[in-house]
């Protein structure tokens, strides 16, 4: 690495290019998510297909899942609820960018 301040610059600028763009992302999902709702009555949807010229979008209901540490508690030894806790081997490294300017918040 020959540079690193430019390649700390470059992280930092695309990172809030991605903050932004991520925002009118999320705009447009809520007004799909609102015109689907709208088109089902207001009631929940299976699916719904919106077509564009350069691409589709496909929304659909799932129900999210998730891990019940209290029932795990009740249900397993306590020998057995600690096995199942693990550390991963492999470290996850996440950068995570710090702004010097407005422009990279």
């Amino acid at each position: 690495m020959s540079n690193i301040t430019a390649l700390v610059d470059d992280f930092a600028a695309i990172d809030a290019q991605v903050k932004e763009l991520t925002k009118q992302r999320d705009a447009i999902k809520k007004q799909l998510l609102e015109v689907a709702v709208f088109m089902a009555n207001d009631k929940m949807i299976e699916s719904a297909t919106f077509a564009g010229t350069k691409a589709d979008v496909v929304i659909t209901k799932t129900f999210p899942t998730t891990f019940s540490k209290d029932l795990a508690q009740t249900l397993l030894s306590a020998e057995d609820f600690v096995r199942c806790h693990a550390t991963a081997i492999k470290p996850t490294l996440t950068p995570r960018v710090v702004a010097k300017s407005p422009a990279f918040a």
